[in-house]
């Protein structure tokens, strides 16, 4: 019994169904053989008399959920027949053991990652209470399904049946609360006092309008009971088992939406974000101006943060444990809208087993505990296409008003809310195509009229933020389709950057990889990739072909539904592959009719009536394999419900204990947004400890969530992508960009660690100049650094002076010593750096330090074309305990503008007082190509003069010819920059890599060098005067670089 239990194909008769309001066929009923006749539910009361004929009388659709008696009908089937039917059967199988199996070999990364869970369960611990504000909580609920359910009884007054009012309720209560929210949010009233207001009145409104319809009904002990009784399922074995797995997964996705935090990428982006500025603000902020963050997501359609914007108005604070219980609770009711779909199409068994699918999808079980609009989105889309399934077939247009208002309630969350409209405009055309022979008359025939009403109801209640968005901002569907729509707030040079930048995100998760070249891998990715299965392109079109055989109703509807939303998806602006979650109820039915269908083609060539007790069970045995092999990909829900996997997209590269909310449920924040994002965090926090009322920040940083003043003052962030940041995308001098960021009040510019590779970076010119005086460091954490706006002086370095002390990035905090503000330079550290314009005429860099202890200062300088540091020149302590000035002279080097310095010390640290720029007084010494005084001095011994070359690289060759009327010279390349206050002994400080002559002859007439660079490096060119020394000497030197 049992097994006939499972077993949704037979030939069905029923009564009608009094909801459905459609009189019963009068055609005559062929008697048929009863093999077997099996009670699937108790039988309902009758409550309600025969409703009435109606003009347009509706085909019946059998009940599963009501009294239905099964008869399995039988007929001599032919060899050819029964030989069709177990090739059926073994080519269903086939196909989806192998998608099984590739799916589960793709993932088995993950899968061994089990064997850890033990352990982690082992330190388990209770974490600390996560639901702050709770009683408050559970009144925002209440009030929620409150308002769905006067909602719901208002359209339907008379008794409906309960298990799909459930649901229906539920969803009436998310999308009248979101649509309130979005009015309210959009007009600045989202408030508590203006939320209760308005939502008290609707429960109220619906109320009072609900008496007129009301049916006066004697209460009644019996009746109560017989309500209870029509509730109870009755669930065979093989239902309890389905369900025992979906709670599993539920429980877990439950638990992580519990104790996981906001880290997710989309939730940091907007959705969190939204909701915290909506709550702060008392409204939706004035955010524009294009990109990839806010100021282009702070006008998309927004529901599901406005839902989690409700529940922080209720508990007084961001408490955003909340927002990630709505996703969760949206996928248990993704799944239970897909049961009821399948249990209406095609009976109750291809209903459960349809939700057991839907539930398996592991890309769509790691999203639902996060803060994403994801599970909203499809959980709107199914109970619209459940609505539009009875209301098509329904007298009274209840059903089809709540069709519309659901699938308006996807538009309100999502831009891809649209997608589940367009299918019912082409039902729409396809109904009145039906009816082409009765012309005019089609626009009213029964079927059309309710499309019509769907489609005039969800544009009506997802009107609100397209509407605002053409009239404010001249784009309704803001920022996408600027070649369809102009607007004002929309920058060509921004948009087309952000745009490759989403494209680029787009196609590598659709390939799992950087190596995508088209929109072909999403369609080959979603056929393929494991993250999808068992709902995948390789499960479904096997599956659709299927369909015309399968024992499912409503083909037309199912199948436009899913294509029509796969194209529409594909032709979208954007298609990311995580889009095709919309299709997830739709493929679950058509799928789990396929296995259903392999069943009955395995009954047809065993010919189950007619064979013996044994062989009929090892037959039904058989036939379930199809279910058990995909029952197998279990253990991928299972995966991403224990380890909290959001990226779950077939590339293994999560990092770190996979367990770690198991094991250590209190896991501290930061870290483990360090794990994900690496140095980035570590600047969100330095925002958070320096950034002062007023100031604001210019990044590419969209992830703002955890930067608390984007979130409270809504103009913080300069998007560097957007519209506002426009004019950078010209400049050229880094002073006319300082002073333009200045005016707009910008006192940080903030780089990501992935931002030096770039699309958007690459062309803006202000990249360039990071780290220049215009725009030096104030934190460097890894790759993620922060850059002043303007120059910073020392407040005792005069005026003007590029570099100053506090211009310095990596040195330690403001101390006093000895009477004075000093900072240190720890030792061992990498981090302390300085930026000097490449100098015109010769120049050093001075610091002044306290000369204790021993110690080694090494200054060095970063090659911007090879990344690699070199040395420039080292200082070393004295340990005279007195002030010390230390002498760099300045590099050049080719193609750079401006140099990056690093200051390292070894062996202690170093106090300093002062970092300065100065030029050098000493006329001998010059720059390589510029026309300095070259006359041979009488300060040095002997006398020379210096050209600091330029940087050589290894392999150049160096030509040097030097005369000055026949007086013997030699001509001397040292490595490094000799100090100026030198006057004698350099040979003795600095390597030697040539001298023409060679020693021991100390000059001739006309030297000539010729010296090939064994070292890329800094290096210093002296001309040593050897004949005597008279006042106005100087040399004619000519110096080629190859």
């Amino acid at each position: 019994m049992a097994a006939d239990s499972l077993t949704p194909e037979t030939d069905v008769r029923t009564r009608p169904n009094p909801e459905d309001e459609s009189s019963p066929s009068t055609a005559p009923v062929a008697p048929a053989i009863a093999t077997s006749v099996i009670m699937i539910e108790p039988p309902a009361p009758e409550a309600l008399p025969p409703p009435p004929p109606v003009v347009e009388p509706g085909v019946p659709e059998p009940r599963p959920d009501e009294a239905t008696r099964v008869e399995i009908v039988t007929a001599p089937k032919t060899s050819e027949e029964r030989a069709w039917g177990l090739g059926f059967f073994a080519l269903v199988t086939l196909v989806f053991t192998l998608a099984t199996l590739a799916a589960l070999a793709w993932n088995w990364s993950y899968v061994v990652r089990l064997s850890g869970l033990p352990a982690a369960l082992q330190s388990w611990a209770w974490p600390p209470f996560p639901f702050p504000a709770l009683p408050s909580a559970i009144l925002a609920t209440i009030q929620m399904v409150a308002l769905g359910a006067v909602a719901y009884r208002f359209l339907f007054p008379r008794h409906t049946e309960p298990w799909e009012a459930i649901a229906f309720v539920l969803g009436l209560g998310e999308g009248l609360t979101g649509l309130t929210g979005t009015i309210l949010a959009l007009t600045g009233h989202f408030t508590f006092g203006w939320i209760e207001v308005v939502l008290l009145g609707e429960i109220s409104a619906f109320v009072l309008f609900s008496l007129p319809f009301r049916t006066p009904i004697r209460p009644s002990l019996s009746r109560w009971v017989a309500v209870v009784r029509s509730l109870r399922p009755h669930p065979s074995p093989f239902e309890w088992l389905a369900l025992a797995g979906v709670v599993s997964i539920a429980v877990l996705v439950f638990y992580q939406a519990t104790v996981e935090r906001i880290i997710e990428t989309d939730s940091l982006i907007y959705h969190a974000p939204l909701a915290a500025l909506v709550y702060y603000h008392g409204g939706l902020p004035w955010i524009v101006g294009g990109g990839v963050g806010l100021s282009s997501s702070a006008n998309y359609p927004q529901a599901f943060s406005l839902l989690g914007a409700y529940y922080y108005a209720w508990t007084g604070s961001v408490n955003d444990v909340y927002l990630r219980l709505l996703g969760a609770a949206n996928w248990c009711l993704v799944i239970y809208a897909t049961f009821l779909i399948g249990r209406r199409l095609a009976g109750r068994p291809h209903g459960v087993l349809a939700a057991g699918l839907a539930a398996l999808v592991p890309s769509f079980v790691s999203y639902a505990f996060l803060a994403t609009q994801e599970t909203t989105l499809v959980m709107f889309g199914a109970l619209g296409f459940l609505a539009l399934l009875k209301a098509t077939h329904a007298k009274q247009p209840g059903y089809a008003i709540v069709g519309g208002l659901l699938l308006g309630g996807a538009a309100l969350t999502s831009y891809q809310g649209l997608y589940f409209v367009l299918p019912v405009v082409a039902l729409y055309g396809i109904a009145l195509l039906r009816r082409l022979n009765v012309r005019l008359q089609a626009f009213l025939q029964a079927e059309p009229l309710r499309l019509l009403l769907i489609l005039l109801v969800a544009t009506l209640v997802g009107s609100a933020p397209y509407v605002r968005n053409w009239i404010l901002l001249g784009d309704p569907l803001y920022p996408f389709y600027r070649g369809l729509f102009s607007s004002p707030y929309l920058s060509p040079t921004t948009m087309g950057f952000a745009e490759m930048e989403w494209r680029s995100v787009a196609l590598d998760l659709a390939s799992s990889g950087p190596l995508a070249t088209s929109y072909w891998d999403f369609l080959f990715q979603f056929g393929t990739n494991p993250s999808f299965a068992p709902l995948s392109l390789a499960f479904a079109v096997p599956a659709f072909l299927i369909l015309p055989a399968a024992k499912i109703r409503r083909k037309l509807e199912l199948a436009c539904f899913y294509f029509v939303v796969l194209a529409a998806i594909l032709a979208g602006p954007v298609p990311f592959i995580r889009y095709v979650w919309l299709l997830i109820p739709f493929s679950a039915i058509v799928v789990a009719g396929a296995a259903f269908a392999a069943l009955r083609a395995l009954r047809s060539w065993a010919a189950v009536d007619t064979r013996a007790r044994p062989a009929r069970i090892a037959t039904e045995a058989v036939g379930r394999i199809p279910v058990v092999v995909l029952a197998s990909l279990f253990i991928l829900p299972l995966v991403a419900g224990f380890g909290g996997n959001a990226y779950f997209f077939g590339a293994n590269t999560s990092q770190g204990d996979y367990f770690r909310y198991f094991g250590r449920p209190g896991t501290n924040l930061w870290s483990d947004l360090q794990q994900t994002y690496g140095s980035d965090p570590s600047a969100w926090r330095w925002f958070n400890d320096h950034l002062q009322p007023g100031q604001r920040i210019a990044s590419l940083e969209y992830r703002v969530y955890y930067i608390e003043a984007a979130l409270r003052v809504s103009d913080t962030m300069l998007y560097l992508d957007s519209q506002e940041a426009e004019p950078l995308y010209v400049m050229t001098d880094p002073g006319a960009m300082s002073a333009y960021l200045q005016a707009h009040r910008v006192s940080y510019v903030f780089v990501r660690s992935m931002d030096w590779n770039g699309f958007t970076s690459a062309a803006l010119p202000l990249f360039q100049w990071l780290g220049s005086p215009d725009f030096p460091w104030v934190a460097i954490f890894g790759k993620s650094m922060i850059f002043a706006v303007g120059i910073q002086p020392y407040p005792d370095v005069p005026a003007g002076n590029p570099v100053g002390l506090y211009g310095i990035a990596g040195l330690t905090s403001p101390e006093i010593f000895l009477g004075k503000r000093v900072l240190r330079i720890q030792q061992d550290n990498n981090t302390p750096r300085v930026s000097v314009f490449t100098p015109v005429n010769p120049e050093v860099l001075v610091v002044r330090y306290w000369d204790s202890g021993d110690g080694l200062l090494v200054l060095n300088v970063r090659r911007a074309a090879d990344k690699t540091w070199y040395t420039v020149d080292r200082s070393q302590k004295g340990n005279t305990s007195t002030w010390r000035t230390a002498v760099f002279p300045l590099p050049q080097i080719a193609g750079q503008s401006v140099l990056e310095l690093g200051l390292h010390a070894t062996g202690s640290d170093f106090i300093v007082d002062d970092i300065e720029v100065k030029p050098i007084v000493e006329p001998w010494f010059a720059l390589y190509g510029s026309q300095g005084n070259r006359t041979f001095p009488n300060e040095t011994r002997p006398s020379a003069v210096f050209i600091y070359l330029p940087f050589l690289m290894l392999g150049q060759r160096l030509t040097v010819t030097a005369t000055a009327g026949g007086l013997n010279l030699s001509v001397e390349v040292f490595r490094n920059l000799i100090r100026p206050e030198l006057r004698t002994g350099w040979w003795l400080q600095y390597s030697a890599r040539a001298r023409i002559p060679a020693l021991p002859t100390q000059g001739t007439a006309s030297p000539r060098l010729d010296y090939t660079v064994a070292a890329s490096g800094t290096y210093t060119l002296v001309i040593v005067l050897w004949s005597p020394w008279k006042a106005g000497i100087t040399p004619d030197v000519q110096i080629a670089i190859r």
